[in-house]
């Protein structure tokens, strides 16, 4: 998802976790990435947090990134569920 400085910024952030987070991203199609231009990234971003949006740095996000995915192939046992279970 491209977000640009035209963007209403609480709609967009409210339809991507809305899309990320309705059935937990069990449709192929659900938001992966959201790519923000660097006039809205610092305000989008914000917004993101105030919604509950975790990003994650450093070895937080290593370890994260080791659990979702093994022997090259997403972990079944994350499928489905929520990013709180998750985590």
């Amino acid at each position: 998802i491209l977000v640009d400085e035209t963007a209403d910024l609480d709609m967009a952030v409210g339809s991507i976790v809305l899309g990320k987070t309705f059935d937990n991203g069990m449709i192929c199609a659900a938001e992966q990435s959201v790519v923000a231009v660097d006039e809205i990234y610092d305000e989008l971003k914000a917004k993101f947090e105030a919604r509950g949006v975790c990003f994650l740095e450093g070895k937080d996000k290593e370890a994260l990134g080791q659990y979702l995915i093994k022997d090259g192939r997403v972990n079944p046992d994350i499928v489905g569920r929520s990013a709180l279970d998750i985590a």
